[in-house]
């Protein structure tokens, strides 16, 4: 086992010294990781078949949300550049509908989402970007109405392209904040400020995110009531074949000797469970001197290593 200096943990900024922050930074980064990919994994980990209805919503609902909250946290870190990237189509609805159907539900709303035409197998489009866009919609969408539904309809346009329209019976939005909204952007640097409704800043969110992807929103209230947005992609947004998949189903590991390294035990629980659930022999290690040790006797057939 090597001993450190506090000395030198001082001059690297380990240990409260006037080192260097960026040291700090990336420990905090790796262990904000560690806790989220934690709860994701715990949580997917639950078996659910034993459930009753309201159980399993609820734990459906905290494991999509963890999931958004590892994307939005590995974009504050730096670690995604959205604009690409590929969705199930069906798979993405059904994520949104965990996402808030609790919540709708809590609130004494009606949540519809709904497919029309002839829906594309998958989107060329990042799925954090498009999560960011529709959580928006839809979450602004439930918390201001008080009563009613709150509808997504996804449908192909004429020249095949993909139209999200969020709509509810909510009391609408402020002319002032949707008039900021169509006019961010155009006189050089408009800043977005929220209202007091608080849907300014949403709106611009769902706005400048749409831009990045190529496409576009427009926004409005509805003149029997409630309010409606509606997001556009291109005709090259929507892929109407599945891309052919080799070999059927997913790895197996049967037979085969993993050894994992890993110094978070929630993560170690998770991990393991996950390899043997693809029928592989797993041993478990916490730090790297022991890593090796192990490896060096071990006749590993796979090493799965944090790093």
């Amino acid at each position: 086992m090597t001993v450190i200096d506090p000395k030198w943990e001082q001059g690297r900024g380990l240990a409260g010294g006037p080192g260097d922050r960026a040291a700090e930074l990336a420990m905090l980064q790796h262990d904000v990781r560690g806790a989220l990919q934690g709860i994701i994994g715990g949580v997917g980990q639950i078996d659910l078949a034993g459930c009753e209805g309201r159980t399993r919503e609820q734990f459906e609902r905290v494991a999509a949300a963890a999931r958004t909250l590892a994307c939005l946290v590995g974009e504050l870190l730096g670690d995604h550049d959205d604009g690409g990237g590929d969705v199930d189509f069906r798979a993405f609805l059904e994520h949104l509908r965990h996402r808030h159907a609790g919540e709708a539900r809590a609130r004494g709303l009606e949540l519809r989402i709904t497919a029309g035409g002839v829906p594309p197998r998958r989107l060329a489009l990042d799925p954090m970007a498009l999560g960011r866009i529709l959580d928006n919609l839809v979450g602004n969408a439930i918390r201001f109405t008080t009563a009613g539904t709150v509808s997504l309809a996804a449908d192909r346009m004429p020249d095949g392209g993909i139209a999200f329209r969020v709509s509810d019976d909510g009391p609408g939005v402020p002319d002032a904040a949707l008039e900021r909204i169509r006019g961010d952007g155009r006189g050089g640097g408009a800043r977005p400020v929220p209202d007091a409704s608080g849907h300014g800043l949403g709106l611009h969110v769902v706005r400048a995110v749409a831009a990045r992807l190529g496409g576009t929103l427009a926004a409005g209230n509805r003149p029997a009531g409630g309010f409606e947005a509606v997001v556009r992609f291109p005709p090259a947004a929507a892929v109407d074949l599945a891309a052919p998949r080799e070999g059927g189903g997913g790895p197996g590991l049967a037979g085969l000797r993993v050894l994992l390294a890993e110094d978070n035990p929630t993560n170690q629980m998770v991990a393991s469970q996950m390899l043997r659930a693809l029928d592989a022999e797993v041993v478990v290690c916490s730090e790297g001197v022991e890593a090796l040790e192990r490896f060096e006797g071990g006749n590993f057939d796979r090493v799965v290593v944090d790093i």
